[in-house]
């Protein structure tokens, strides 16, 4: 079983989603950094957003164990990284390893949110529940980034991990809600109760 995350943690995660997903990720600008539309890159299966939830977790792992990586916390390594994606001329200190891009940082359950943003990012999510359908634009609700898609989907994920600890029931729980999304047939069978779908902090 998988001890964590708190429901600090799951709300922080949330609220990185809810940016994640509406386009807000690089807000507030700093100075001399211009605007940067990145839903585009979300809309597409990639690896994008499996890197993105890696560095997080890197650099939440680093804060637990008393030695952060840079200023700003997670959210903020995250989005620098990302938008350096970008603007390569705008760089960050320390730089994001190569070992910050793929799940690793040795806090379990931050491994689980790493892998799943992967999965879900690559369109390789639950492929017994979604093969053949096409979800990934859910992220970013089709680059539009109108609604809080990604926010309930990493809601119900980090809490399903939380009170069940089993990282597979926590994916299948969560591929259940994105099935519904793309499948007007499909029914949640049992139905996801409010502890599952809970979203504040």
């Amino acid at each position: 079983m998988i001890a964590g995350p708190t429901q600090e943690d799951r709300g922080s995660l949330r609220l990185f989603a809810f940016y994640v997903g509406n386009g807000t990720l690089f807000l507030p600008l700093e100075r001399g950094y211009d605007r940067v539309d990145y839903l585009d890159a979300l809309v597409e299966p990639g690896p994008a957003l499996g890197q993105l939830f890696s560095v997080y977790a890197h650099a939440r792992a680093a804060e637990l164990r008393g030695a952060p990586l840079g200023p700003g916390g997670p959210d903020r390594r995250a989005a620098r990284w990302f938008r350096s994606t970008f603007r390569p001329a705008q760089t960050l200190e320390p730089p994001v390893s190569a070992a910050e891009l793929v799940p690793g940082c040795g806090v379990p359950w931050l491994d689980a949110v790493a892998r799943f943003a992967a999965a879900l990012g690559e369109g390789r999510l639950a492929p017994e529940l979604l093969a053949g359908r096409e979800y990934v634009s859910l992220v970013t609700c089709g680059g539009t980034g109108a609604g809080s898609t990604f926010e309930l989907i990493m809601a119900i994920f980090t809490n399903v991990l939380a009170l069940t600890g089993d990282e597979a029931t926590a994916v299948r729980r969560t591929a259940q809600h994105v099935r519904s999304l793309v499948d007007d047939d499909y029914v949640v069978d049992p139905e996801l109760t409010e502890d599952e779908t809970v979203q504040e902090m």
